[in-house]
């Protein structure tokens, strides 16, 4: 028999076995009763006991389930498993836009992204769902659960009727298959335009519910509690030190970046365009609500953002330092005039106060780092503005950056929980960016003018009678930096960041770092961010060998699955502050960026970091 024969027969016994599945299936439906099937009992019930089944369906479960009431059932499942109401996961609870039907699940399910209709403004609220379609609600479900797209799996269908499945179903169904979601039948026939009963329709939503529960339980959890800061640090022979005892303290923090300032790659606002920065952006919400509501919009981010509870999880997983990215507009506007004329009301203040306050409860340091400085460092986005670097030659901005860094001064000065003070981050990062003040930051002038800014802002720091540890970053190489015994400054470290991924790279780096800056220098040394992509764990295997103290960037990002970046991820919808009403803003900066709130911890850049 040659194989093109032999495909035929198969394929039409394939079809004949599904036909009999087929009649099977409607066989069951004729024999209706009001308890569950013996396979399906123990699913069932359990879907019942935690709530989200709706009444009407807790009866003749073996009767085919209605459009109307799959989209029902969805969407009390996905209120259950996230914890809130079905008016708090929608942004509006319109009426959806379909001719035969206003039912409010069908207007719910379809504001959730979950289910749609038939096309031309049909929904068929009581038709009954096929497979091929109750698979795709059930990845959609499951995509709004998580809050981000669900590749199809790299797998065929080996189906006897797969040919039978409609091609925009193949993927969903593949994703179900994959997922042990949704199987066969006994013949090996999905029966993708066979009817879907009410007990079939219950245990996937609770295989759902229990693939959920099992992952969530595989995040690690670790109780490591921080001794109580009693001592400043300073530096001593090339080492971080506290105490009379002088305990060498090796710093291994997590920044938290896109907190104080938004930086608008990790951040929940729509800015494809790079140069969109946060000063664009808190310019846009003011030009559309005023200042006062673009405030409040603002304080709702921060106040969800990290929360408490964040410092709490940032102990558990055994780090002692957070490194606190702000920016000067935090403190005051654009003009550098103080948002109060006392700094015990300055909302910066209040802010930095309650920081170093949740941070002494849980045993970990802070580096204040100012990242966005007056006029920008540099011309990257990263800085609060874009292509501006309008700092170092301009004095206004100058004398703002100095006056700010004597109120920290003085305010902290005696504060043994701060670590350090970050002077600048990454002057003259250019990269990408062009024009007359783009210096090439290995150049003489960029050197240079980074180096005075340097002097003039610790000199002023020291004249307040402030001691800590200053720490200064070298603009990607230690050599950009001065001996500090001759610029006259005491208790220094000096930083690089961290993001070369090849070994050449990285060794001469930490050689930069060890021999240069550590031993001859006697200054401290600090990777200030770096991230856990694949090529960087040679570097991250090295920072305990030499003893190095390191900063990760960063604790927590939107959209960053892949890269490496957040240590805590979760994709969403970015909202685009120019075009959303305030409600919907509202929504994104608020419950939305709450940790709990869907984001998860990375197992895999965890147990790199706890090597």
């Amino acid at each position: 028999m040659n194989i093109k024969m032999k495909h035929k027969i198969l394929k039409r016994t394939g079809a004949a076995l599904c036909a009999l599945g087929l009649t099977l299936t409607a066989l069951s439906s004729a024999y209706a009763k009001g308890e569950p099937s013996f396979w399906a009992e123990s699913e069932v019930n359990s879907a019942i006991e935690k709530g989200y089944v709706p009444e009407d369906l807790q009866d003749l479960y073996t009767t085919d389930i209605t459009r109307l009431q799959f989209a029902r059932l969805a969407v009390s499942f996905l209120a259950d498993i996230k914890g809130t109401t079905v008016e708090k996961m929608t942004a509006s609870t319109a009426d959806a836009p379909f001719s035969d039907t206003n039912d409010k699940s069908v207007a719910e399910a379809y504001a959730l992204g979950i289910l749609n209709g038939r096309g031309n403004g049909i929904f068929s609220p009581y038709d009954t769902i096929t497979r091929e379609e109750a698979a795709k609600v059930l990845v959609l479900t499951y995509k709004a659960y998580i809050g981000r797209e669900i590749p199809p799996p790299n797998l065929m269908l080996t189906y006897n009727d797969t040919e039978e499945i409609s091609g925009w179903a193949a993927d969903y169904v593949r994703i179900v298959t994959d997922f042990g979601i949704m199987k066969g039948d006994q013949n090996n026939c999905f029966l993708p335009f066979s009817e879907y009963t009410i007990e079939q329709s219950i245990i996937t939503f609770e295989r759902i519910y229990k693939m959920i529960d099992d992952d969530e339980s595989q995040q690690p959890s670790f109780d490591n509690t921080n001794p109580k800061i009693e001592n400043m640090l300073y530096v001593k022979d090339g080492r971080l030190v506290s105490g009379s005892d002088e305990n060498e303290v090796i710093l291994n923090g997590v920044n938290l970046g896109s907190w104080l300032m938004m930086e608008m790659w990790m951040c929940p606002i729509e800015a494809k365009d790079e140069q969109f920065s946060y000063s664009d952006a808190i310019g846009v919400l003011e030009s559309r609500f005023g200042r006062k509501k673009a405030e409040e919009l603002i304080t709702l981010y921060e106040d969800s953002f990290i929360t408490d509870d964040d410092f709490a999880k940032i102990e558990a997983l055994g780090f002692n330092c957070v490194r606190i990215p702000f920016w000067y507009r935090n403190f005051m506007n654009s003009s550098g005039n103080w948002f109060t004329v006392r700094h015990d009301d300055n909302d910066g203040f209040k802010r930095l106060d309650k920081i170093i306050e949740q941070c002494a409860a849980h045993g970990l340091y802070v580096i204040l780092d100012m990242h966005g400085c007056p006029g920008g460092q540099s011309m990257n986005q990263s800085t609060g503005v874009a292509g501006k670097n309008e700092l170092y030659n301009n004095e206004k901005n100058l004398s703002i950056m100095e006056n700010l860094w004597v109120a920290i001064a003085e305010r902290y000065k005696d504060n043994p929980v701060v670590a350090a003070y970050d002077i600048m981050k990454e002057p003259m990062n250019n990269g990408g960016y062009t024009g007359t003040r783009a210096w090439h930051a290995g150049s003489g002038d960029a050197i240079r003018l980074t180096n005075n800014v340097y002097d003039r802002m610790i000199k002023a720091i020291r004249k307040t009678g402030d001691t800590h540890v200053i720490t200064v970053e070298g603009i990607w190489s230690i050599y950009n930096l001065p001996d500090p015994e001759t610029m006259g400054w005491d208790n220094m470290m000096y930083q690089l960041h961290l993001y070369d991924v090849t070994k050449t790279n990285i060794d001469g780096r930490l050689k930069e770092m060890t021999e240069l800056a550590r031993e001859k220098y006697k200054t401290a040394i600090l990777v200030g961010e770096y991230n856990n992509k694949e090529g960087q764990r040679y570097a991250s295997g090295q920072y305990d060998e030499i003893g190095l103290s390191r900063i990760k960037w960063t604790y927590k990002a939107v959209n960053a699955w892949y890269d490496g970046w957040g240590l805590y991820n979760k994709n969403i919808n970015r909202v685009d502050i120019k075009t959303a009403d305030e409600k919907d803003i509202r929504a994104a900066f608020g419950e939305e960026m709450l940790t709990d709130n869907g984001f998860m911890l990375d197992s895999r850049e965890y147990n790199k970091i706890m090597k």
